[in-house]
């Protein structure tokens, strides 16, 4: 007869059994049938249209009210795109150092079997019988939890690679925002003065305008030759054309202030166009006062530090990798074998693991960190000498610019001068219309000119400040000093704007 109890295990066993395969099935169908939904092409662009106008809404730009400069740097830092990545990957060293972190905690792993033979699990004993030794179907459970003890510092050394690693990334944030805020005060100076040259560009129309008035009548009363006329007109077709070169020279320029403001190409706004006082030329002994400024707060050198240290330690990670981890070990099993006494038990111990043979691959690891050091080393002198270069170069700008607006002071003063003979002398009537007409072309081009070299030696000072990150950058740069990678929308639009 039958024994009840073990049908009744074996039929627990059949529902595990089927209810364990429904389980499995189900998984795997949630798990084919959870794909991360496509990301459509035209629904980005909706998404990037919406987000356009919201930042745009967000400011609440005035067009009768000029923007300044300031309100421009706290846009950006706000807005733009580039850096607001910059930030963002900032915060995804901070789970790396985590995860570095991570190796010091205890691992628990939990694992559940369950294995059905085919066939009656039989061997043969004396006199030929067979004897079952084991069941056909059985389950298994093991809790096992895994403590490290000591490594050799190979976690901590990787912890302190990936602290580095952080800071590296704040870093390049850092360099990010001041290169951007330089950007941002060279694009604003071009499109001042490019609203400035277009103005200039409408007086000379309408002196031209006056010019050829004067010189068609003094044709009619034979006074003038139509040569004369004709030479006037010919300016003023050619001011006339500087006015529409102006005017798409303020359309580019807007446009490159609105990409560092990651604003809609098409958002207009008014800037402040009065030209700020110009700082004098540093003192050729102030120059070595900048370059030691910039080696000492660049932030790419500060990174390369890093590098440096990093190096050092990943070094001292691979030869802790020669040496043995020990770690604690616990574990509780439990099976279902009838022919177990003691089905359920738990260990307690410890374990020391390392490999014996990995292929050398382990030394020439070792081999390749000593020789990152020396590149590293060697790299670090490169950046300083580019670090020192790079304030060199912006210092000679600097001079090149303050040498052309010296030079076209002089000849918009001389071309000043000059207008007002001829047209003495035209008014006169012992010069003609043609060189009147060409002096005042002469001058409006030569206030033009000198305002761009201006414009020029501005933005030569703004290239120099973030090159040397002197205390004039320094104090320039109070204002807005935090990172924020909070973007512009509602109601900070009025914050945002300085009001």
């Amino acid at each position: 007869m039958r024994n009840p109890s073990r049908a009744r295990k074996q039929a627990v066993r059949s529902l595990t059994v089927a209810a364990l395969n429904v389980a499995a099935l189900l998984l795997v169908a949630a798990t084919s049938g959870c794909n991360a939904p496509r990301v459509e092409r035209q629904a980005e662009t909706a998404r990037f249209n919406a987000a356009l106008e919201e930042r745009c809404a967000g400011l609440a730009l005035d067009p009768k009210q000029p923007v300044t400069l300031a309100q421009c740097e706290s846009i950006a830092l706000r807005n733009n795109l580039a850096y607001r990545v910059t930030l963002l990957q900032t915060q995804l060293q901070d789970d790396k150092v985590r995860l570095a972190l991570a190796g010091i905690l205890p691992q628990v792993s939990l694992e559940f079997d369950n294995s059905h033979r085919n066939n009656q699990p039989l061997v043969r004993g004396p006199g030929g019988q067979s004897f079952k030794f084991d069941d056909m179907s059985e389950n298994r459970f093991n809790l096992r939890a895994v403590v490290p003890i000591f490594d050799f510092g190979a976690t901590y050394f990787a912890y302190h690679i990936a602290k580095d690693r952080e800071t590296q990334e704040k870093l390049a944030a850092v360099r990010a925002r001041q290169q951007l805020l330089r950007d941002v005060r060279v694009a604003y100076a071009q499109h001042a003065a490019a609203v400035r040259q277009e103005k200039l560009a409408q007086v000379a129309v309408a002196a031209a305008q006056e010019v050829l008035k004067t010189t068609q009548s003094l044709q009619r009363e034979g006074l003038g030759s139509s040569a004369d006329t004709a030479f006037v007109e010919a300016a003023l077709a050619q001011a006339g054309l500087e006015v529409l070169l102006a005017q798409r020279r303020i359309e580019e320029s807007r446009l490159r202030l609105n990409t560092l403001l990651s604003l809609a190409p098409w958002t207009a706004y008014q800037v402040d166009t009065v030209l700020p006082p110009a700082a004098p030329l540093p003192a050729p002994e102030r120059i070595a006062e900048l370059e030691q400024s910039a080696l000492r707060a660049r932030p790419e050198l500060w990174s390369q530090d890093l590098e440096q240290h990093l190096t050092a330690n990943e070094v001292r990670r691979r030869i802790s990798a020669f040496f043995p981890h020990i770690d604690g070990l616990s574990e509780f099993d439990w099976s279902s074998v009838s022919t177990q006494v003691n089905p359920a038990f738990g260990t307690l111990g410890f374990m020391v693991g390392q490999s014996l043979l990995d292929g050398t691959s382990g030394i020439w690891r070792y081999r390749l960190a000593k020789k990152q050091v020396n590149v590293e080393q060697e790299r670090a002198l490169l950046v300083a000498l580019g670090v020192l270069f790079d304030v060199d170069l912006r210092v000679l700008q600097l001079r090149r610019a303050d040498a052309a607006v010296l030079a076209m002071s002089k000849v918009a003063e001389a071309q000043e001068t000059l207008l007002k003979e001829v047209t003495a002398r035209y008014r006169e009537g012992l010069e003609n219309g043609a060189n009147a007409a060409r002096a005042l072309a002469e001058l409006r081009g030569a206030q033009r000119e000198l305002d761009q070299a201006r414009t020029d030696y501005l933005a030569a000072w703004y290239e120099l400040n973030a090159a040397s990150l002197s205390e004039e950058a320094v104090q320039a740069d109070q204002a807005a000093r935090e990172l924020d990678a909070k973007p512009v929308t509602g109601d900070e639009g009025e914050g945002a704007r300085g009001e």
